[in-house]
């Protein structure tokens, strides 16, 4: 924000109404791309009663619908049961690849059915978003609304969104919402437009063959659930109506009691599982109340392959240095267990042989079509698979069409119900928590009385969550867990800059020292991300935090609570 012409302070958690706000005065001002949002997006595709597209299968019952492929990010089928849209040039239904001049606005009648187009939905959801209301909840003048407005239609625009703006409860609208900015707007397709996280353009990198045969043939995965719903499963041992008792678990490729949202909670139920093993390269707090640690490879200590969103390479990864004291590679640790369980035979090669597979089975060429093979990773190290200048033309998802309109909304894991009428489009709902005043006709959590600040995390480029917490050097640099306060709410509770204080609210307490920083909004308090408790003074972070979350998407709620800060005096009653 400190390096832009522009920075919208606007109320924490409400971008999702800010960005409709934008929506609908683009959509009332005509500042909309109509021929793109007919042919590159599903707005013109007729709805029915139900909220499901009108598609080839109900109008020809004889059709079979067949799948063609999938979405790559999520693994959904992708079928050719294609949709309708209204034709204005031949006034009929036809499919959508088949309009000369879809209707984008209806409500559309045929044969005595009345029918609204996506867009229809749309505009109408948007459409509760006007300028006054919008800049009274989001805190800012409804000229910055308008500004925002008119610089994504200008375009070319690229709204480039990060993860972090998924961490209060109802937050995943935040993505539904400003995505469809850059569908009104046209501003997909070409260079300098997108919808990106941290700026780049979304383009699949490149990927190993995961189907190895032990994977395909033998693994037999159980349930899925967020690890914040373990408390309540443990507690009850049922999931989805089934008995799950959880007599074991193996922590790896993470540190959820270091990172995760919940811990207070997390902690209580993990103390009634029977035998916990964590498989981590450093001593981590999971790992602190592990039964078991099984030391793993540095990725410096290890052979990989692989290749990574948002990099158009495939790598290689070179062993460094020999694994030091008892590290194993993740792929020598399975096959010990596999031998321990009798399964021995089905992990027979050796690591280099697996990424071999890996590699020379995988059916994505370079950039100039020629084959990747491992013994061509192995001597040119990477290897280029996406062109200079390459920017996507079509999407992975259901009929190649955008999603302005959420035909079947689905959660990310099948936990509790969701509401599929108001997970279709965009909507606000305000933080399960940190909501701590009365506007825009949402009153304010009542618990804000007691605890009146916003409690966050925030990121910082020196850990990536708690990896490198304990770099010594590092530490040189980011030497201690703070407490970032505005001037205004440290003068009113008689902190001073470096004071130590304590971070409190009903769940838990950190004690910190105090960083007074005028960028900081009044009325919020952050914490940096990463840190862990035998770096802080008394308690942890992540104590403050809820278990909370949707069930639309079961996001961790780094951001939806309130806290206290007072001086700290030690060994005084809390």
């Amino acid at each position: 924000a400190c390096k832009s012409p522009v920075h919208i302070a606007l109320r924490p958690s409400t971008d999702p109404a800010l960005a409709m706000a934008v929506a609908n005065y683009l959509i009332k001002n005509s500042l909309i791309d109509e021929e793109f949002l007919k042919t590159k997006t599903n707005a013109a595709c007729l709805v029915k009663k139900d909220g499901s597209f009108l598609r080839r299968s109900d109008r020809d019952p004889s059709f079979e619908p067949q799948v063609i492929s999938s979405n790559w990010m999520t693994g959904l089928p992708l079928t050719d049961d294609t949709p309708f849209v209204f034709d204005r040039t031949t006034d009929s239904l036809v499919l959508i690849d088949e309009a000369i001049d879809a209707q984008l606005e209806g409500p559309v009648t045929f044969e005595g059915v009345r029918y609204d187009t996506a867009f229809d939905r749309y505009k109408e959801r948007v459409g509760e978003w006007g300028l006054d209301k919008a800049a009274e909840l989001c805190g800012i003048d409804k000229s910055q609304i308008v500004a925002l407005a008119e610089a994504i239609h200008q375009g070319p625009s690229s709204l480039m969104v990060g993860n972090g703006a998924g961490h209060t409860y109802a937050s995943h609208t935040f993505f539904t919402a400003t995505m469809g900015l850059s569908m009104l707007t046209g501003n997909f397709y070409k260079p300098g437009a997108g919808y990106a996280n941290a700026g780049v353009s979304p383009v699949q990198g490149w990927s190993p063959d995961y189907t190895w045969p032990y994977m395909v043939q033998m693994a037999m995965p159980g349930p899925k659930y967020s690890p914040l719903e373990l408390p309540e499963i443990i507690g009850s041992g049922k999931y989805l109506g089934k008995d799950a008792p959880i007599k074991s678990i193996i922590i790896h490729s993470g540190n959820p009691l270091g990172g995760d949202s919940g811990r207070a909670a997390l902690l209580e139920a993990l103390a009634q599982v029977e035998f916990i093993v964590t498989v981590d390269m450093s001593f981590t707090d999971s790992a602190l109340m592990s039964d078991l640690v099984l030391p793993c490879c540095h990725w410096f200590e290890t052979l990989e392959v692989g290749g990574a969103q948002y990099i158009p390479y495939a790598l290689l990864g070179e062993q460094a240095v020999e694994p030091l004291f008892e590290h194993r590679s993740d792929y020598d640790i399975c096959k010990a267990i596999a031998g321990a369980l009798g399964l021995g035979a089905s992990f027979s090669e050796s690591l280099e042989e697996v990424n071999a597979f890996l590699t020379d089975n995988s059916p994505q060429p370079d950039y100039q079509g020629k084959k990747i093979s491992w013994e061509r990773l192995k001597k040119e190290k990477n290897i280029r698979t996406i062109p200079e200048g390459y920017y996507d033309t079509s999407c992975a998802c259901q009929d190649g069409l955008l999603p302005l309109y959420i035909e079947k909304p689905a959660p990310r894991l099948p936990s509790k119900p969701v509401d599929e009428a108001l997970e279709h489009l965009p909507y606000f709902e305000p933080p399960f928590e940190a909501w701590p005043d009365s506007v825009g006709g949402y009153p304010a959590n009542a618990l804000a009385g007691k605890y009146p600040l916003i409690y966050f995390n925030f990121h910082t480029h020196w850990m990536t969550h708690s990896t490198y917490s304990h770099i010594e050097w590092l530490k040189e640099l980011w030497q201690e867990p703070f407490v970032e306060i505005s001037p205004q709410d440290a003068q009113v509770r008689g902190i001073s800059n470096r004071d130590i204080v304590r971070v409190f609210n009903d769940r838990g307490s950190v004690v910190v020292k105090a960083h007074i920083d005028g960028k900081i909004r009044p009325g919020t308090v952050s914490i940096p991300h990463g840190w862990q408790k035998d770096q802080f003074i008394e308690g942890h972070y992540q104590d403050l935090t809820s278990i909370a979350t949707h069930p639309f998407d079961q996001n961790g709620n780094y951001w939806d609570g309130l806290c206290e800060v007072e001086p700290y005096v030690k060994g005084a009653a809390q």
